[in-house]
């Protein structure tokens, strides 16, 4: 992948597909390596589909999310010492979310997005985590994944210039409704293996258009909030 990201910045892309991104390859200064990462998420899902620690979750997290936040932040011309690092922890919030949102739909389908050794200490196994007898065990397990989540969202937002933060506003956008769906799902006990959380169109245009008209004002919310 690297080679032909050379080849295709050098103007020598022969694939359709490189074709196309050349122009924003060379506008943004941008490499082919991020989309390479996002390839390789797909193809972890492919092959595994369960993450036996933190860690190797944390790694598919990177791949499927944290490559694409990073292109978009390269493509406002924010810098690395002010954008990366908001980029990296928006990414791992915004997937840890949309896994234990999906935890239904995923788990039939023979993934896990739990890491395994947490799963292993709660006492439980995948299929527990749809089963209603298991109910309280997996809401404990759950909440502190819907807690990591939070802590990586406003991680995000603390770490953000407030310089930096008109241009990164779409991602302030994702983290505060995000956000809002943690603490819908909270409040309804993270009871995801029987209904999927949704935030109103209104709810959502509100939250985006407030965040977007006022990105300075977007702080990191108590953990008691399910507003």
């Amino acid at each position: 992948m690297a080679g032909r990201a050379r080849t295709a910045r050098r103007g020598g892309a022969r694939h359709p597909v490189s074709q196309a991104l050349l122009p924003a390859l060379q506008t943004h200064q941008l490499e082919m390596d991020g989309l390479g990462e996002v390839i390789e998420a797909s193809r972890m899902d492919l092959e595994y589909g369960r993450y036996p620690t933190l860690r190797e979750l944390t790694l598919y997290c990177h791949r499927a999310g944290g490559a694409v936040a990073d292109l978009a932040w390269r493509m406002t011309g924010s810098s690395g010492l002010e954008a990366a690092p908001f980029a990296h922890d928006l990414a791992m919030g915004l997937e840890l979310t949309r896994m234990l949102r999906h935890l239904r739909r995923d788990v039939r389908a023979g993934r896990l997005y739990i890491p395994e050794d947490e799963l292993t200490l709660s006492g439980l196994g995948s299929e527990d985590l749809l089963a209603a007898d298991q109910a309280d065990a997996v809401r404990s397990l759950l909440t502190r994944q819907g807690n990591r989540a939070r802590q990586f969202l406003d991680s995000a937002i603390n770490r953000l210039p407030y310089s930096a933060r008109p241009a990164q506003a779409y991602g302030l956008v994702l983290a505060v409704l995000h956000r809002r769906l943690l603490d819908d799902m909270a409040a309804d006990g993270y009871a995801v293996a029987e209904r999927q959380v949704h935030l109103t169109p209104l709810r959502k245009l509100w939250l985006a258009w407030r965040t977007a008209r006022r990105p300075h004002k977007v702080h990191p919310l108590p953990e008691s909030s399910t507003t």
